[in-house]
């Protein structure tokens, strides 16, 4: 006879499983599971608070299920006519593919130190330009002759050729915020080789390589940012051995597309290109962190 599978609420209120009973034991012990987290299995009236279950916390061996008094009346959840009813895997468990992680880290010192090195390159040519531009001011010289008599003046012009040192500090800025380019589309090509079991939307190459299209990436970003949110969320709550992973907003891996296509428009696009180099970088971090754990478990034997 199977065993029966578990239930639980996790602290995001979405409901996770299924699992074993010995899973839901271990998640107690650990603390991923509270006293007052929600818990259901099928038999059982409506979902209740892990304490109320005989067993969660080794006070028995055995479990009985909550009587419909025990059941929460703020319960936000409705309980599942069948653990079938519920989208997961058939063994539960999610292939975890492998995968090297992403350094944020990295990723934001470059950004960072790019920046500040064009900016130091753009005031240095600036510098140079004005320079330039004030000495090639016109000089007054009078010549005398032998008898002492003023010669008509004539003007001279000296002339200054600018210094390429800004423009080759801008250079080497630029060169470091490509890198730094580069290696989002390392991360995001990443994030979406961990999706590939889970029958993702699309594949790692075209997820990027979409993105370099004219005009067509203007839909494609909401494809590669959004849609791999979509997919990560479905992914990590339809299988038992990702529920310890994070999660991620979807609302801010769809406010990211719409700035860069609100940028377009005059006046709103001034604020959205205000905003968007905060939200990308929140993006990039919560990519980050979903492929480092992933990589961690990967790495973990099974």
């Amino acid at each position: 006879m199977a065993e029966t599978t578990w239930f639980y609420a996790d602290s995001n209120q979405q409901q996770q499983g299924p699992i074993t009973f010995g899973e839901i034991q271990q998640l107690a012990a650990n603390r991923t599971i509270q006293p007052s987290t929600l818990i259901w299995k099928e038999g059982m009236a409506g979902w209740t608070a892990a304490s109320e279950v005989q067993g969660v916390y080794g006070n028995s061996a055995t479990q009985t299920p909550a009587s419909p008094t025990q059941a929460i009346p703020s319960n936000p959840y409705e309980a599942p006519v069948s653990a079938n009813a519920i989208e997961v895997s058939p063994t539960g468990a999610y292939p975890i593919p492998t995968v090297k992680k992403c350094s944020f880290a990295l990723f934001l010192g470059l950004l960072i130190t790019g920046a500040i090195i064009t900016a130091i390159g753009l005031v240095i040519f600036m510098g140079e330009f004005s320079e330039g531009m004030g000495g090639n001011q016109p000089e007054q010289v009078n010549f005398q002759d032998d008898s002492q008599n003023f010669v008509s003046p004539q003007q001279t012009t000296t002339t200054e050729t600018p210094s390429l040192v800004g423009v080759f500090v801008m250079l080497i800025g630029g060169s470091i915020l490509f890198l730094t380019m580069i290696l989002n589309y390392v991360f995001l090509y990443r994030a979406w080789h961990i999706l590939q079991p889970g029958e993702a939307r699309t594949s790692p190459g075209k997820a990027v390589g979409f993105l370099f299209i004219p005009f067509f990436n203007l839909y494609w970003i909401f494809v590669s940012y959004h849609g791999w949110a979509l997919d990560w969320n479905r992914i990590r709550n339809s299988h038992s051995n990702l529920t310890s992973m994070p999660t991620v907003s979807e609302g801010l891996f769809l406010a990211g597309p719409i700035c860069v296509l609100v940028t377009i428009v005059p006046l709103l696009g001034v604020l959205a290109s205000l905003a968007y180099p905060f939200i990308f970088l929140i993006m990039i971090a919560k990519i980050c962190k979903v492929v480092n754990a992933m990589a961690d478990a990967s790495q973990q034997p099974n």
